[in-house]
């Protein structure tokens, strides 16, 4: 029943289709999708459907080789649909089971993959033909491929790696020509992955659309394409066949990062960065200097003389960092409560960092929030033993041979989260333990240098109120005085 359908001749009577559905769970299974779509089937499939769901899982994975083994099959699944590969052999229209190289060995492709691939064959071989005018010829293409494929011209133009379509004839919709794509494929895979890393939200994960469909018949596995260029790629393990990947370049531009903070922080430093090497150590790799220290504003400011020097010096550090060490000498008073009063909070801090109790919150590495009646609540300092005890495994695993700067805590969420937030919002919260340096999404760390460690230095302090005990923000106005520098040394 088409939803447009049901809105003409039921809706006023019955209600909306999916609430109809939902009166009668014995006929009908409602499976929520995205947003207000949903999908149904007949409840005696409901099983089928969750098999086929978890099958279509491990097939889609980039490492899968169509030999896959369901979770607890007999046990969740047998008694109501057989054997595994009775199953399989039930539905195909989903699968297509391949033979392997013995009796109980065998392949599972999705039936639309199997038919993309028979699909493609075809079309590179008349595409190919020295012959070919650019009119592709199927006339059966609707009978044998279009349920699951759907139109030629649409698949044809869902793969930019193999064909390029053309408009055809202007006074016809439905007419266009065809031509092969002369780019080599390894290249055109390459540019893809390349994009994508380049991307300021890569996070290490690559997501390749429909790798397996697209290049894997002639690239390999996504990993196994990578493996190729360990001059470009730096792959880590992650748990079972997961995997992560970086840029080598990126390793070589921590090195020059911290190659320059040394000379940036130098007693003798003049403003001016001269870096002796450059062009035969780090060049090559990154290029210019000037383009590595604008993609890292967060560590330094950069300006040009007009003799083409450059001066370069260290970024100043945020105004969070002078609100910490505010927040956390109050709490350090002998009585207090956890009732955190700020000068003038609205006016010299809210601008650039939000609300008093968002700006709390968003440092669980340092704060933890307490909710009181009403809208009040009080903060405290998170466990100074938790904290040393988190600190001391990041270390220990930083100290292992090989650390490439990425931290792999696996069992943080289980044992920290709860206290000192995600492990990227910990190791953020503490500057006077651990250096960082992003990449798009990815995020390096490593041991503060004591240069690094003692740039956190505390501003003058300026006038002004906000309190914890009230969710508006603005109390009792107050003076305070300037204080001491603030080093970050304590933990």
């Amino acid at each position: 029943v088409s939803l447009q359908d049901w809105r003409e001749r039921y809706e006023a009577e019955l209600g909306s289709l999916k609430s109809f559905l939902k009166l009668y769970p014995d006929k009908f299974t409602v499976i929520a999708g995205e947003g207000r779509h949903f999908r149904v089937v007949k409840t005696s499939d409901g099983p089928a459907m969750r098999a086929i769901r978890e099958i279509e899982d491990l097939l889609k994975h980039p490492e899968c080789d169509g030999r896959i083994e369901v979770t607890r099959w007999r046990e969740r699944f047998e008694e109501e649909l057989g054997a595994f590969y009775d199953f399989l052999l039930t539905r195909p229209d989903r699968f297509v089971v391949l033979p392997g190289r013995g009796a109980d060995d065998f392949r599972v492709v999705r039936t639309r993959d199997h038919l993309a691939a028979r699909a493609l064959e075809e079309l590179d071989h008349q595409v190919g033909d020295a012959s070919f005018d650019g009119n592709v010829r199927m006339p059966h293409w609707d009978e044998v491929y279009s349920e699951a494929l759907g139109t030629l011209k649409g698949f044809l133009e869902s793969r930019p790696d193999r064909f390029i379509v053309s408009a055809g004839d202007p006074l016809d919709d439905r007419s266009f020509t065809v031509e092969k794509c002369g780019d080599d494929i390894a290249d055109r895979a390459l540019k893809e992955v390349e994009e994508q890393m380049s991307s300021p939200m890569h996070d290490g994960k690559l997501r390749v659309s429909r790798w397996n469909e697209r290049y894997r018949e002639s690239l390999g596995t996504l990993r196994q394409f990578l493996e190729r260029y360990p001059d470009k790629f730096h792959i880590i393990p992650g748990e079972n066949s997961k995997f992560m990947v970086t840029r080598r370049s990126d390793l070589k531009a921590i090195q020059a990062l911290r190659a320059i903070e040394c000379l940036v922080d130098a007693a003798n430093y003049s403003g001016f960065l001269e870096v002796p090497d450059w062009e035969s150590r780090f060049a090559p790799t990154l290029g210019e200097l000037r383009m590595l220290l604008e993609s890292h504003k967060d560590l330094f400011e950069v300006s040009f003389e007009s003799n083409g020097r450059l001066a370069v010096e260290r970024t100043e550090e945020g105004q969070e960092w002078e609100a910490i060490a505010e927040i956390e000498e109050q709490l350090a008073l002998v009585g207090n409560s956890g009732h955190v009063r700020i000068a003038r909070w609205t006016e010299h801090y809210s601008q650039r960092l939000g609300s008093f109790r968002r700006f709390v919150e968003a440092w669980p590495g340092r704060f933890t929030v307490i909710p009181e009646p009403g809208n009040k609540f009080s903060v405290a300092k998170v466990p100074d033993d938790i904290v040393a005890r988190a600190c001391a495994e990041v270390a220990e695993e930083m100290a292992h041979p090989g650390y490439d700067g990425l931290l792999k805590l696996t069992s943080w969420s289980e044992r920290y989260l709860p206290f000192l937030g995600t492990l990227r919002k910990f190791i953020q919260s503490r500057p006077s333990r651990f250096k960082t340096y992003n990449f798009g999404n990815v995020m390096y760390t490593f041991p503060a240098t004591p240069s690094s460690s003692s740039s956190f230095s505390r501003r003058p302090r300026r006038t002004g109120v906000a309190s914890s005990s009230s969710a508006a923000g603005p109390g009792v106005a107050a003076t305070f005085a300037p204080r001491p520098v603030y080093s970050g040394a304590a933990i």
